[in-house]
């Protein structure tokens, strides 16, 4: 494109750093911009920037795509209407690596109880390839995967132990602090020092 177009591009890209709720009108319209790298970085900004119902406008954009690029998938994880959350499902269970961690990255901003499900399931399987970044995606709902994970510090397994407190040492909560307070006192030595690290950090 032209260089207008190109500021326009760098326009929406550095709107979306900044997280700015005012620039949010001027992104939507930016949606409608006659260049498609405009409109990505548009819609890939606004989901940066995670008002719902500037993402709902997103995913009416969305609606008239060809191709769906990956930029989009978090503004339609925070829209979180029933397609848009089978849409994350299927990325998840993509063979292509770039898919599959954009599905589980943006399961973070959504607010589906299936989004929860399908990142706990992949965090407590040691087998799967994309653990870490499950965790990342866990830590990022905060409060709600320390409540999730209770089960888990409670657990006879060594290493499930190990992983939720690990995960815990993530989250930078009040709740997070005062699980990760319990499991310093765990019986296993290992558990007690991971517990301790998680509160020093």
């Amino acid at each position: 494109g032209d260089s207008t177009t190109v500021v326009r591009y760098y326009c929406a890209i550095a709107l979306g750093k900044r997280k700015s709720p005012a620039a949010i009108n001027r992104l939507v319209e930016m949606l409608r911009d006659d260049d498609e790298d405009v409109r990505d970085a548009s819609a890939e900004a606004l989901g940066i920037i995670g008002d719902r119902a500037s993402c709902l406008q997103v995913a009416r954009a969305a609606e008239f795509l060809y191709k769906l690029k990956i930029g989009w998938v978090r503004a339609l994880a925070i829209a979180g209407e029933p397609d848009h959350v089978a849409l994350l499902q299927k990325l998840c269970d993509s063979n292509a690596y770039a898919d599959q961690r954009a599905g589980l990255e943006s399961m973070a901003a959504c607010v589906s109880p299936l989004a929860l499900r399908r990142l706990l399931k992949m965090f407590r399987s040691d087998d799967a390839p994309l653990q870490t970044i499950a965790a990342e995606s866990l830590a990022q709902r905060g409060d709600q995967a320390v409540e999730a994970i209770q089960d888990d510090l409670k657990s006879a397994d060594l290493n499930v132990r190990a992983r939720a407190v690990h995960l815990l040492s993530r989250i930078k909560t009040a709740a997070s602090r005062a699980a990760l307070s319990v499991a310093a006192k765990d019986a296993d030595a290992s558990i007690r020092a991971l517990a301790e690290f998680g509160l020093a950090r």
